[in-house]
C-alpha cells in the first residue's frame, strides 16, 4: 500500500466567527475527496480574536479529529500568526496556507495539489478575477512592480500567500531570521521550482476585512524592507 502524504492547511483567524463554519464544512469536502491520497489535517491559528472564534474552534476541535488550533497570547497580525503555524508544523510532508475569509476557495486545492511533488516544491495562486475596486487594484499592481525593482528575488504578480509547498520549503522558510515577516517574499526567497496557477477570488463569505488600508500599507512596508 502507497504511503499517504500528510497535507496540513495554515488557516490565520481573526475575528472569524461568521466564517468558521462554512469553511470548516468546505474544508471538510476537499478533504473527504482527497481521503485515498492525502491525510488533511487543518491547523487553525486564532490571533487574538475577541469575539467567539477562539470558542468555537475550541468546539470544533473536540468533534473533528482533522482540526486542530493554536491561540496566540494577543493579536499579532497575519504575517505573525503564518510564522507561528508553520514553526509548528514540522511533521507534515505539504503546508498549504489559506485565509479564513473564504476568498481563496479551498476548492481549488486539489488542482494546486495536482502540480505539486516530483516537479515542483512550491505552488502558489496567482489571484485572476478580484472583487476590489480599480484603485485598490492598482496600488497592489504599484506595490508588485517597485517591490521587483528594489529586490534581486522576483516577487510574483498578483500573488498572495494561498500555496502549497513541501517539507524542505517549510524548513528553510521557518529558518529565515527575518523578524519582519513577508511570507509570500520568503517563499519566493527560499528558492526551489515554483510554479503559479491563476485562482479567481471571490468576495468575503461575512464579516467585515481584517486588512484595513493602514495594515496594508504596513504590509507593504514590511514586503519592501525586510
Amino acid at each position: 500500500m502507497s504511503k499517504v502524504t500528510t497535507l496540513t492547511i495554515i488557516v490565520p483567524v481573526f475575528n472569524e466567527e461568521e466564517n468558521l463554519s462554512e469553511l470548516i464544512s468546505r474544508l471538510d469536502l476537499v478533504r473527504s475527496k482527497l481521503s485515498r491520497a492525502y491525510d488533511m489535517r487543518y491547523l487553525f491559528v486564532n490571533d487574538g480574536s475577541t469575539d467567539t472564534t477562539a470558542e468555537q474552534l475550541r468546539n470544533e476541535n473536540e468533534k473533528n479529529q482533522a482540526l486542530s488550533f493554536l491561540s496566540l497570547s494577543r493579536n499579532f497580525g497575519h504575517q505573525q500568526a503564518l510564522s507561528a503555524a508553520l514553526a509548528h508544523a514540522r511533521d507534515s510532508d505539504l503546508i498549504a496556507l489559506l485565509d479564513g475569509d473564504l476568498q481563496d476557495p479551498p476548492e481549488a486545492i486539489p488542482q494546486m495539489l495536482s502540480k505539486i511533488g516530483t516537479e515542483y516544491d512550491v505552488v502558489f495562486a496567482i489571484r485572476g478575477d478580484r472583487p476590489e475596486g480599480a484603485l485598490k487594484r492598482a496600488a497592489y499592481r504599484t506595490f508588485y512592480n517597485l517591490a521587483n525593482r528594489l529586490s534581486d528575488v522576483p516577487l510574483p504578480i498578483q500573488s498572495g500567500d494561498f500555496s502549497i509547498f513541501t517539507r524542505r520549503v517549510r524548513r528553510e522558510m521557518v529558518n529565515c531570521e527575518e523578524k519582519l515577516r513577508y511570507v509570500r517574499g520568503l517563499r519566493s526567497f527560499v528558492g526551489f521550482k515554483q510554479i503559479g496557477i491563476v485562482v479567481d477570488r471571490g468576495e468575503r463569505f461575512a464579516g467585515v476585512p481584517k486588512y484595513t488600508s493602514r495594515k496594508l500599507i504596513g504590509l507593504a512596508l514590511d514586503g519592501i524592507f525586510s
